[in-house]
């Protein structure tokens, strides 16, 4: 879809991280724990990693699961075409919140699609990997109500 050559493609650690899924025993739960939780520190970023928040998170998520393998099938979503190259198509007011230290979607990206969808605004994470840390929720629960309304 829209993309720009100058954007870093993911970062091979989590290629590499994510090669190793094979040897999870994903019905079992510490195994699925161990796992998870080198991932966890892996996508989050240069901010300090809590570990015991992160086995408290994944074990909650394992034991409501149905099918904990499942949360990984976005990768396996096909289709869509009709929709690539049209960002700036979108009209409606758009917050983009975008940590530095993404290694699965570069933060250049994010200016990317600050260019491309016309009036966005971003909020920027210093330091923030691809999932979000506690240590933002005020700035982003704030940027959310100042984009709402404003």
């Amino acid at each position: 879809g829209d993309s720009d050559p100058t954007i870093p493609e993911m970062d091979t650690s989590i290629l590499d991280f994510h090669s190793k899924a094979g040897t999870v025993n994903w019905t079992n739960e510490d195994s699925v724990v161990n796992y998870l939780i080198q991932g966890a520190e892996l996508m989050s970023g240069k901010k300090q990693f809590d570990k015991q928040r992160s086995e408290k998170l994944i074990r909650a998520e394992f034991n409501r699961a149905n099918n904990y393998i499942s949360m990984f099938n976005h990768a396996a979503l096909q289709g869509g075409e009709e929709y690539w190259n049209r960002l700036n198509e979108i009209k409606q007011p758009t917050l983009i919140i975008h940590g530095t230290d993404d290694k699965i979607w570069h933060y250049k990206n994010a200016g990317f699609l600050l260019e491309k969808i016309k009036g966005s605004n971003l909020i920027t994470l210093e330091g923030t990997g691809h999932e979000l840390h506690v240590d933002d929720w005020k700035s982003i629960i704030d940027g959310i109500e100042k984009h709402i309304n404003d």
